[in-house]
Parts: C-alpha cells; sequence; structure tokens
C-alpha cells in the first residue's frame, strides 16, 4: 500500500490517505517516536467507485483493457498532535495492520520563534477517471455530466 501524508487546516492535525483492495475497519496507529505503549489509534472511513459510476458505455466495461476497480480509498486525521514533534505511524486494518512504522515531524505551531501562525484552506478536489473523460470528451458529451469522485479535504 502506498500512503499520501498531508496538512489539515488545523496545525495539530496530519491527514494519512491511502489505497487497498479491503475496506475491513481501516485504522491507523500512531505515537511520539521512542514512546512504544503510547499509541493512539483512529478509524479511517473510506470510498470507491465502481464501472457504473462511469459516463458511458466505454468506460462501464470491464476486463483487462477497460473498467479496473480501483480498491478502496481511505482517510483518517491523526491528532492533536504536539507542535514540531518526530512521529510514527503505522495503518492498514485492525485485522492485519503492517508492522511497518513510517515517522513525519509534526508541524511548528508557536509564533514565539517569529513565525506567524497561518491557517490552511478548506477545499475540495474532484477526480475524474480517464475511462470516464475520454470517452465523454470523444462523444462532445459535457464535462459536467461525467462522473467524477468528490473528496473533501474540509477540517
Amino acid at each position: 500500500m502506498q500512503e499520501h501524508l498531508s496538512l489539515t487546516s488545523k496545525l495539530t492535525e496530519m491527514r494519512l490517505t491511502w489505497v487497498s483492495a479491503l475496506s475491513h475497519s481501516p485504522i491507523v496507529t500512531y505515537r511520539p517516536v521512542g514512546t512504544q505503549g503510547n499509541n493512539k489509534t483512529v478509524q479511517a472511513i473510506f470510498s470507491t467507485y465502481t464501472n457504473n459510476s462511469m459516463c458511458g458505455p466505454e468506460a462501464t466495461k470491464t476486463g483487462p483493457n477497460n473498467f479496473i476497480n480501483p480498491g478502496y480509498i481511505h482517510t483518517a486525521v491523526m491528532g492533536p498532535l504536539a507542535a514540531a514533534t518526530d512521529y510514527e505511524y503505522s495503518f492498514g486494518d485492525a485485522i492485519s495492520q503492517t508492522n511497518n512504522w513510517t515517522t513525519f515531524h509534526s508541524p511548528l505551531q508557536s509564533s514565539s520563534s517569529g513565525l506567524k501562525k497561518k491557517a490552511l484552506p478548506s477545499f475540495s478536489i474532484f477526480i475524474f477517471p480517464q475511462f470516464c473523460c475520454g470517452p465523454c470528451f470523444k462523444k462532445k458529451i459535457a464535462l459536467s455530466t461525467c462522473y467524477a469522485l468528490p473528496l473533501s479535504l474540509s477540517p
């Protein structure tokens, strides 16, 4: 599994996103580096889309050269985190969570060093699968009628 770590609109949080073939109780376990036994666990949410979510016949066909199941997109927010601290995390599902730990450094949250806090804006993204937009574009179907997977990244 490949993960993506990102900031949220709160400097005391980090968001972990990953894709897997399973949707069984996805979780993230995290802790400050060097504090075994001080684990915190958060439940992840997940979503997916199917060939029936696509916009046209070319996009809805399944098989090796057609639509391929994308798996499940999981996301979890770790926090509250202490400022400028090394953390490690492990993720997966509650039954077969990976034992591999990955580290990150939490953001600086204090303005005592002369740096000003800056809140991150909320935003949403839309994922347009290539299978959808390609056939729609060729048929001159409006992009707005194409299926889009909304993924809100608001706090």
